[in-house]
């Protein structure tokens, strides 16, 4: 039986090797074939190089790299450049290169595409405005009440502030990879305050779209073209402001829980001298002052001037009910040119934050120590301890290392799905 099993194994092996040796003959047809119809694929380096340098982008390369250059060292003059022009030994000894406004571009273009790569941000942004504005709009919904027109006004503010004040711990990140570039001599702190800030007007206005045309046309505010374009820009610029507010946080603060915690103090000083909580008229003399200063309250009290120095009401209405919640100066209500102060302020204390901000990245750099350091004292190494452990007299074995099936997975950077770059690769290093 054995005997017989094992001619039985030698004529399937003998049959498989017929086949195998078949197969061989067929496979170089089978590929001479698809050949002729398709152009062979690149396999190695220098096969994508010669690709690349015959494309569009290879020969528009390529024929830059003809061009004369700036700046000719190879003929030993330093007086003219490839041209003949006279060099301008000045700019060498520039810190920055670009001009002020090319850095301030540069860094709104890297911001912006960062804002428009993260998508999930962007989407849940509109998710979280338009369900707010929805909220707010039906508690208020088509109200003939002052005192609901005031409370919502200071509710659409507060919203504002909160998605700014949580806002603000994020940009601790990124002021990482400021302090990086900022060694390497890429841009001014200013400019790259100025930039981030641009960057974030795309964001600002879908917001104060969505939010704020909801909540307006629910609630019932006075229904002309002036009066709720001006009701979006006075949101505009109050979310810009406050932004740059609480950036100024996230320059000088050592971690994100500082940001936190100095952000609250923030709100909570806006909020309680606002003027909806406590009435203007009734602040202490000596906490008068918060109410000047805080921005809050002059966003606050342009936007109510907005609706009761409309056409919806007569001057008498207007000055009744301004008077009632305490929004006067000196005794008498205020009028519409508050409305324009209020601008002549923001904009002031805008462009203030964002120095402040400037000057805090560029003179305080809140950097985190590293952990684990090494002792001082193990760090000291005599010769002797050098010549001992020198790596010269060290025997060196060489080794021949191989790898089977190796995968290599990372996550992408789009969606939850991981990405496989390397599958089931073989290979011997000696």
């Amino acid at each position: 039986d054995l005997v017989a099993e094992e001619r039985e194994n030698e004529r399937e092996e003998d049959g498989n090797d017929d086949g195998d040796k078949k197969n061989e003959h067929e496979e170089p047809a089978k590929n001479a074939s698809t050949t002729n119809d398709q152009p062979e694929k690149p396999h190695t380096p220098e096969s994508f190089a010669e690709i690349f340098q015959e494309s569009k982008d290879g020969l528009k390369i390529a024929d830059r790299q003809q061009q004369p250059w700036k700046y000719d060292w190879s003929k030993g003059d330093i007086g003219t450049t490839a041209k003949g022009e006279p060099y301008d030994i000045e700019s060498f000894k520039q810190k920055y290169q670009n001009s002020f406004i090319m850095s301030v571009w540069l860094n709104m273009k890297r911001s912006f595409i960062l804002w428009t790569r993260d998508r999930t941000y962007i989407r849940a942004s509109a998710i979280k405005n338009i369900a707010m504005g929805l909220s707010v709009g039906a508690v208020f919904f088509e109200t003939d009440v002052n005192s609901s027109f005031f409370g919502v006004l200071f509710q659409g503010n507060l919203f504002i502030m909160l998605g700014a004040m949580t806002a603000a711990p994020e940009n601790l990140g990124d002021r990482a990879i400021f302090y990086k570039h900022a060694d390497s001599n890429f841009y001014p702190a200013l400019s790259y305050v100025i930039g981030q800030a641009l960057a974030l007007v795309p964001q600002m206005i879908l917001d104060v779209i969505l939010f704020g045309t909801i909540v307006y046309w629910m609630v019932g505010f006075t229904a002309t073209a002036s009066g709720f374009f001006l009701y979006l820009a006075l949101f505009f610029s109050f979310n810009f402001t406050m932004g740059q507010s609480f950036g100024v946080l996230s320059a000088i603060a050592p971690s994100k829980t500082v940001v936190q915690a100095g952000g609250a103090v923030i709100l909570l000083f806006n909020v309680l001298f606002c003027g909806f909580i406590i009435s203007p008229d009734v602040i202490p003399d000596y906490y008068i002052w918060l109410y000047w200063m805080v921005p809050l309250s002059w966003v606050y009290r342009a936007l109510l001037l907005n609706e009761y120095r409309s056409d919806d009401y007569s001057e008498e209405d207007g000055d009744l009910i301004l008077k009632s919640f305490g929004f006067t100066y000196r005794g008498e209500p205020f009028q519409r040119e508050w409305i324009g102060y209020c601008y002549a302020y923001l904009i002031p204390f805008l462009f203030v934050c964002m120095a402040m901000s400037a000057c805090f990245l560029h003179f305080f750099r809140m950097e985190p120590t590293p952990k684990g350091q090494p002792d001082e004292e193990e760090d000291e190494v005599t010769e002797d301890d050098d010549i001992i452990s020198s790596p010269a007299d060290d025997a060196f074995t060489p080794v021949d290392l191989s790898f089977t099936d190796l995968c290599y997975d990372v996550k992408s950077s789009v969606g939850s799905e991981k990405l496989r770059l390397l599958s089931n690769v073989s290979g011997v290093f000696s």
